[in-house]
């Protein structure tokens, strides 16, 4: 009969801890990630349901709605910090 080999819980345990908290720390990058495109996806959908005229009130042309629909939800575009206090 084959013989059980325990192992220490020190090293191996704490390998398996590390392994577990990168692979955790990665989902949850992950899910933020597709999290922030759905966020962004929404807001440009109701930014192109409005009219021509109502985004020139905004300031805006239908060509800026993807980047104003991701400053929307991030307040950083290209690197511009905006605090939306």
């Amino acid at each position: 009969m084959a013989r059980m080999r325990l192992h220490s819980v020190g090293a191996d345990s704490a390998d398996a801890q590390e392994a577990l908290r990168t692979l955790l720390r990665g989902a949850g990058r992950r899910f933020a990630s597709v999290l922030t495109a759905l966020q962004v996806s929404r807001m440009m959908r109701v930014l192109s349901s409005f009219s021509d005229g109502d985004l020139a009130k905004l300031g805006l042309a239908r060509s800026d709605i993807p980047q104003h629909a991701r400053w929307l939800v991030l307040g950083d575009v290209a690197g511009d910090r905006v605090d939306r206090r």
